[in-house]
């Protein structure tokens, strides 16, 4: 297959584990012309496992961390039923959380049996419960590598990440990815609290992504169901419901700065601010350091609905050079105006439905209309899960407006 303008990949496929194997190359134009015989590189394979964990201690690692720390690449860590705590796994610290994730740990998946229901993973309001170290910067300031996991299918609560004003024991209460492109997926956060992301924090060129995820009653100063800061690759949370989170500042479901992000096909719906942002809080776009940077934003097919501030209660934009709104309904959110725009000088928005914010909602004067905006009542089936009915305007002219598609009949 083409992966650049100028190269090619193949994959070899059905190889026996711990075997070395050699593999060159030749090429021929359209001529038949061959090339001669590339260099040879030579690898071992490694013999990919499967770690069992088990709540009663037994497995082949008495613990989630343990499990972690010897897991190889490519190795699957499954975890049985049950509820993993502080007390019952004995690794916990209060510095760097129940569960540490060892720096340049990478391609290891960590995936419960049984799903978020019935796997908890319980901090007790004791700390952090788990944190992703991922990679590095070689030298300092010089070039990044991150490295990330797969974690699937979990529940998180009751972790707590107030101690300080800055670094880990500050930040998510529930998990903080950092230098990481984790993968974190079909999991649950409630009950999580923390200074900065009350759930889940994710910052420092990383290029992580969260979906199908539940984050839900957390609170925090800033970023009450999650924060995502420092990081030029793209983070993206895809398909998760973002409900019912706190803040006492900036962003009651989502707060970010300096990063490029896609939210897609998400429910963000019944956070509260007490300053800005109810939904989302974007407080700077631009990183004002030895390099200019201007991170780019899309917002795609969601839901902002229901939250509350005094100053943006849908999303509130401060200095964002770079931000795209399609296919998202923006409705009833309570307090000051829906959208507050604060030097916006790149907004585009299309397809997007604006109604029924009693503090009102305009977007940035100078906007770029991408056509299709529309101002009428959304028509949901009901105001928890968001569906819409089927004579619903926002399943008109654009396709469906909004993460959630028909769920009723008028």
């Amino acid at each position: 297959s083409v992966t650049g303008a100028n190269s090619l990949s193949h994959t070899i496929t059905e190889l026996a584990a711990e075997t070395e194997y050699w593999v060159a190359v030749k090429a021929s134009d359209e001529a038949g012309n061959a090339s001669s015989l590339s260099n040879v590189p030579q690898m071992t394979t490694v013999d990919l496992r499967v770690l069992e964990v088990f709540v009663d201690g037994s497995g082949d690692y008495p613990t989630i961390e343990g499990a972690l720390i010897a897991a190889r690449p490519g190795d699957l860590i499954l975890v049985g039923p049950g509820r993993y705590t502080w007390t019952n796994q004995g690794t916990g610290d209060a510095e760097t959380g129940l569960i540490w994730v060892p720096a340049l740990k990478d391609s290891v998946e960590l995936r419960s049996t049984h799903g978020a229901e019935e796997t908890i993973i319980d901090g007790e309001e004791l700390g952090k419960i788990m944190h992703v170290n991922g990679g590095t910067v070689d030298p300092p300031g010089g070039e990044r590598y991150w490295t990330g996991i797969t974690i699937d299918g979990f529940t998180f609560t009751g972790g707590v990440a107030e101690s300080g004003n800055t670094g880990l024991t500050s930040s998510g209460g529930a998990l903080s990815l950092h230098l990481t492109d984790t993968v974190v997926r079909n999991c649950v956060f409630t009950g999580n609290r923390a200074i900065e992301g009350g759930a889940v924090w994710i910052g420092g060129q990383g290029a992580a992504v969260l979906e199908d995820c539940v984050i839900t009653d957390n609170e925090a100063a800033a970023g009450g169901g999650l924060i995502l800061v420092n990081s030029e690759p793209m983070i993206t949370v895809r398909r998760c419901e973002i409900t019912n989170n706190r803040v006492t500042y900036n962003g009651g479901g989502i707060g970010l700065a300096t990063c490029n992000f896609l939210f897609e096909d998400c429910v963000i719906a019944g956070n509260d601010a007490k300053q800005k942002g109810g939904g989302i809080a974007i407080i700077s776009m631009i990183r004002d350091d030895t390099l200019y940077i201007e991170y780019t934003g899309k917002i795609a097919g969601c839901t902002i609905a229901d939250n509350d501030a005094p100053t943006g209660a849908g999303i509130h934009m401060q200095t964002v050079p770079d931000l795209t709104v399609t296919n998202t309904i923006v409705a009833y959110n309570t307090g000051g105006s829906a959208i507050k725009n604060v030097k916006v000088t790149g907004l585009a928005v299309g397809c997007t439905d604006l109604f029924g914010n009693p503090g009102g909602a305009v977007w940035a004067g100078g906007f770029t209309d991408l056509g299709g905006n529309i101002e009428l009542g959304p028509l949901f089936c009901d105001r928890t899960k968001y569906e819409l009915r089927s004579d619903s305007p926002c399943l008109a002219d654009c396709g469906q407006i909004g993460a959630r598609g028909t769920g009723c009949s008028p």
